[in-house]
């Protein structure tokens, strides 16, 4: 049995640690927020989003973030003239 001391492993070595996990997705809206340059949503986001919120009708919503989202809120009047004249 030997006394020497054991080499140091990759949990002792100095320097800056590596990122755990994937990359960030640079298209991603997180990001594209963060750097200051605002996700925009379509205007067919924004209707799909307030009808397939407010109504029982089924749309398919491709987009649900906030960009989106806040559209679709300025949306929500044609979702109820839509549904009130039905």
């Amino acid at each position: 049995m030997s006394d020497s001391p054991t080499p140091p492993g990759p949990a002792a070595a100095s320097g800056p640690a590596a990122p755990s996990g994937p990359a960030p997705d640079p298209d991603s809206p997180a990001r594209a927020r963060a750097s200051g340059d605002p996700a925009r949503a379509s205007l067919a986001d924004g209707i799909r989003f307030a009808v397939g919120t407010l109504t029982v009708l089924p749309v398919r919503v491709t987009r649900w973030d906030g960009p989106a989202a806040r559209l679709g809120m300025l949306c929500a009047p044609l979702a109820g003239l839509a549904a009130g004249a039905a």
